[in-house]
């Protein structure tokens, strides 16, 4: 295998690894705020508990807005691994 090949096989293997972890971010996004609201619908968390919890672990973007944002980045990363594949 040339030295070529091997470095877009690599690379290959580096976007696959990026896109099972963008893959995991993006369930444990929907994860966490399905659990915020079973809470809150449980009654276990008040309105302004659940709003502050999700600000605190989405930050300033929505669930909407990460779960947008990480298949953004998944589709990028599967561009560029077809690209490696023409190379190849």
């Amino acid at each position: 295998m040339s030295e070529k090949i091997k470095r877009f096989e690599e690379r290959k293997n580096e976007l696959k690894k990026r896109i099972a972890v963008a893959e995991n971010h993006k369930r444990a996004v929907t994860r966490v705020v399905h659990e915020l609201l079973h809470e809150y619908r449980e009654r276990k968390i008040s309105h302004q508990d659940y709003h502050a919890k999700l600000r605190e672990v989405l930050g300033h973007k929505s669930a909407e807005e990460w779960i947008g944002y990480y298949d953004k980045y998944i589709e990028d990363c599967r561009k560029h691994i077809a690209a490696c594949d023409k190379t190849i």
